[in-house]
C-alpha cells in the first residue's frame, strides 16, 4: 500500500519531532552516582542564569531512636550497575531539625521540624541547557547561623542558588542538630566508646559537620564538584563550627582548604563551654524532664544507662522546652576540641598550614544586650551585669578597667549624650564578642595561613532606617548569600548590584583562595592586620591597618590569648 505524500510528510515531521525530544537536554539534571541515579530540578535564577539542585541528600544515619544523642554514622551507599541503579528523587528540601516551633519559620523556612534531618543540598551553575559534570567547580560548604538553636537550609535566607549562580561556584549546605539535641554531655569517654549509645559524647553538631565533610569529599565529584578545593564557611554560630573544625586536630587537611568566617570565631568566653559547665546543662535538662533518678546535681558522675535511656525517649520538642533559656556553644574537652580554642591553636597540636581565610565582622555585632542605658553610670551596670550573668565573670576588677577605658574616650560634653553613650555601651559587647575574637585569632592564624579581613559598613537601602550605629551582625551574610535576590521586594536595584559583586568576591575566593586587597602581613616580628571596609563603592584599595588592633590589644589579656 502506498503511502500518501500528506501522510509521508506528517510521519516525517513526528519523527523529527520525537528526534529533537530525544535530543533535548533532559527537564531534570541527573547525577549518574554508584549508588544510584540522583534525580534533581533546575532553578532558573535570571534570563542568563539557572542552577541544578540536588536537595535532600542523606550524609548520614538519622540519628533517631537509639542513635539519639550518638556522633553520626556514615551512610552505607550500595554500588549498583548503572542499568539496574535506583533513581532517587532529590527535587525537595527535607525537615529542619528539632528547635523550638515558635520562631522557626523565621529561620527555617516552610519545612516540618524532625529528628530525622541530616541531609545536604547541592547548588551547582548550568552551562548551556543541562549538567555538566566534565567541569568540576570549588565548592562551598555553608553551615547556617542562629545561635547553634535554629535555622535550616530551607530558610529564605540560606537558600544558595543565587551565590552559586553569580559566584560560578557548587554551594553545598546542610542540617546538623540544634541546641540540647546537639549537645548533650555527660563526661569522658575512652576513644572506642564515643559512639556507645550508653554515653553522651558532646559535640555531636560539630561531628555532623565533619560526616557531611566527609560526604563530600567522597561524593561531590558525581555531581561536578571539586573534591581538592572545598572551602568550609559559615555565618555567627555556623562561622564558629567552621572555625572550630579549622583548629580541631582530628579534622584532616583533605576535608577543606579555605575558611570563611562571618562574625564568630571560638574564644571561650563566650563562644565555648568547658565540660563542667557541659555537664551540669546535660543535669539540668535530665531533671527538668524528669529523667533524673538519683542526685545529679551534687554527685559528680555520668548519667546513668536508664537515664540516658529515658532521654533518648523524652518527646524532643520537651527537651527543646527544657532547654530554652540555655545558650548551647561547642563544648572543649573531648578530641574535636581538647583544649580551649586559644591554647589550641598556640600547641602542636595545630597544624593547620597553608590554608586560605577570609574573616570579617560588622560595625556594630552587638547580638546580645537589649538594653537602651542613658548615662554613662548605667552602661557601666548594665556591662557589668551582662558579663556576670550572661558569661560568668566572677572577677570584674580587669573588666572594669577595660570598659572605664572606652567611656574616656568621650568628650565632657559627651558624657550625657545618650546616643554617645549607647553607641560606646555596643562596640564593648561588639569587640568582645565578635570583633577582638576575629582579629586576635586570625592573627595567630596569619602565622602559617593566608589571612584577608574585611569590615562591613554597607547599609542597604532596605536598613538605611535600622542602623543607627552602622551595620549590625549578619548584614555581610545578605549581601555573600544574596539576601536582596531572594527577597526583592524588600531591597533596591543598587542593593542587588552591591550583592552581586559580593557574590562574585565571594566565588572567586572559593576558586583560588585569593582577595584582591592585602592579606595580614608578618615581618620581622611584627604582625600587620590589613582590613578592607566594604562600602558601597566596592574600592578594593579602601583598606588599612585595623584601627581596632589597639583596642582589641586590651582583651587579650582576658581571653588569655597572645597578641601578635
Amino acid at each position: 500500500m502506498l503511502i500518501r505524500a500528506v501522510d509521508l510528510i506528517s510521519l516525517c515531521l513526528i519523527l523529527q519531532i520525537i528526534s529533537s525530544l530525544a535530543s533535548a537536554a533532559p527537564d531534570k539534571p541527573l547525577a549518574k552516582t554508584p549508588w544510584g541515579l540522583v534525580h534533581g530540578k533546575y532553578l532558573k535564577v535570571n534570563e542568563s542564569h539557572q542552577v541544578a539542585c540536588f536537595l535532600g541528600l542523606p550524609y548520614t544515619l538519622p540519628p533517631v531512636g537509639p542513635l539519639r544523642f550518638t556522633r553520626t554514622y556514615p551512610v552505607a551507599h550500595h554500588h549498583h550497575d548503572h542499568h539496574k541503579a535506583p533513581i532517587i528523587k532529590a527535587d525537595s528540601f527535607k525537615p529542619a531539625c528539632i528547635q523550638s516551633p515558635f520562631f522557626y519559620q523565621a529561620h527555617a523556612g516552610n519545612v516540618t521540624l524532625s529528628e530525622n534531618c541530616l541531609y545536604l543540598n547541592i547548588f551547582t551553575p548550568v552551562r548551556g541547557n543541562e549538567l555538566n559534570v566534565t567541569k568540576l567547580y570549588p565548592v562551598f560548604v555553608y553551615v547556617h547561623g542562629s545561635a547553634f538553636a535554629f535555622g535550616g537550609p530551607a530558610g529564605i535566607h540560606n537558600q544558595a542558588q543565587y551565590l552559586s549562580a553569580f559566584g560560578d561556584i557548587m554551594v553545598v549546605t546542610m542540617a546538623h542538630r540544634l541546641g540540647f539535641l546537639g549537645r548533650p554531655y555527660d563526661g569522658p569517654v575512652e576513644d572506642d566508646e564515643q559512639n556507645y549509645p550508653h554515653h553522651l559524647p558532646g559535640n555531636q553538631d560539630l561531628h555532623d559537620v565533619i560526616q557531611s565533610l566527609q560526604w563530600v569529599h567522597n561524593n561531590i565529584r558525581y555531581f561536578g564538584g571539586d573534591p581538592d578545593r572545598v572551602t568550609l564557611g559559615g555565618l555567627s554560630a555556623g562561622s564558629i563550627v567552621a572555625t572550630s573544625l579549622f583548629v580541631s586536630p582530628i579534622v584532616p587537611d583533605g576535608l577543606f582548604n579555605k575558611v570563611v568566617a562571618m562574625s564568630g570565631l571560638p574564644i571561650s568566653p563566650p563562644t565555648t563551654l568547658n565540660p563542667k559547665r557541659a555537664k551540669s546543662i546535660t543535669k539540668e535538662i535530665s531533671s527538668a524532664v524528669k529523667c533524673s533518678f538519683r542526685d545529679t546535681d551534687t554527685k559528680d558522675h555520668p548519667l546513668s544507662w536508664n537515664e540516658i535511656h529515658c532521654l533518648k525517649r523524652v518527646d524532643p520538642f520537651d527537651l527543646v522546652k527544657a532547654s530554652a533559656s540555655i545558650s548551647f556553644s561547642p563544648m572543649y574537652g573531648d578530641d574535636i576540641l581538647p583544649q580551649q580554642p586559644q591554647e589550641l591553636i598556640k600547641s602542636p597540636i595545630f597544624k593547620k598550614n597553608r590554608y586560605s581565610l577570609l574573616i570579617g565582622t560588622e560595625q556594630n555585632e552587638d547580638v546580645i544586650s537589649h538594653s537602651t542605658p542613658t548615662t554613662v553610670h548605667d552602661a557601666i551596670t548594665d556591662l557589668s551585669n551582662l558579663f556576670q550573668d550572661r558569661f560568668g565573670v566572677e572577677k570584674m576588677d580587669n573588666f572594669t578597667s577595660i570598659i572605664q577605658s572606652y567611656f574616656n574616650e568621650l568628650q565632657e560634653d559627651q558624657m550625657a549624650n545618650q546616643t554617645a553613650v549607647e553607641s560606646i555601651f555596643h562596640a564593648i559587647i561588639s569587640d568582645f564578642t565578635f570583633i577582638c575574637p576575629s582579629l586576635l585569632m586570625g592573627k595567630i592564624f596569619s602565622l602559617n595561613n593566608q589571612v584577608y579581613f574585611y569590615r562591613n559598613e554597607v547599609v542597604l537601602d532596605a536598613d538605611k532606617d535600622k542602623r543607627p550605629f552602622g551595620t549590625l551582625h549578619a548584614d555581610d551574610s545578605a549581601l555573600f548569600i544574596g539576601y536582596p535576590f531572594t527577597t526583592p521586594d524588600l531591597y533596591s536595584d543598587s542593593d542587588r548590584t552591591i550583592s552581586l559583586q559580593m557574590m562574585k568576591l565571594l566565588g572567586t575566593f572559593v576558586e583560588d583562595g585569593y582577595a584582591p586587597w592585602p592579606a595580614v602581613r608578618n615581618q620581622d616580628g611584627k604582625t600587620t592586620p590589613y582590613v578592607w571596609k566594604i562600602t558601597k563603592e566596592l574600592d578594593y584599595q579602601n583598606f588599612e591597618v585595623d584601627p581596632y588592633n589597639n583596642r582589641c590589644s586590651e582583651w587579650a589579656q582576658i581571653y588569655q590569648i597572645d597578641d601578635l
